[in-house]
């Protein structure tokens, strides 16, 4: 696992264009899925630093994915982003093991602040 590996998770092409563009330039090794089931291909495949989870993909919300990818990688660093964000939507993924919360549209200065 590389300390700049990224895993991006959302169904919206262009979150994951912009995020990943940012990323990339500021040296990070980025792998973008659009579904569940793409992102645990990827970590099936690939170990990550962290990752950045849409709540509300179609076919798996994002604290379920959340928990599939804990079982395969507990050391994971989780993020989820929703743009319909309220405490209790908050609170929910800090109980089920994420560790922050960011709202859309998501600032990139928070971010890389995050990643150092």
């Amino acid at each position: 696992m590389s300390d700049k590996s990224v895993l991006l998770v959302d169904d919206e092409v262009q979150i994951l264009k912009m995020m990943s563009k940012v990323l990339v330039h500021k040296g990070f090794s980025v792998t973008c899925a659009e579904s569940a089931e793409e992102a645990l291909d990827a970590v099936e495949k690939e170990r990550f630093r962290m990752a950045f989870i849409d709540l509300n993909l179609s076919e798996m919300n994002g604290i379920e994915l959340g928990h599939r990818i804990r079982q395969k990688d507990d050391e994971i660093a989780l993020y989820a982003m929703s743009g319909y964000a309220d405490a209790g939507k908050r609170e929910a993924c800090l109980e089920n093991g994420f560790n922050g919360f960011y709202e859309k549209p998501v600032s990139m200065y928070d971010i890389l602040a995050l990643l150092g």
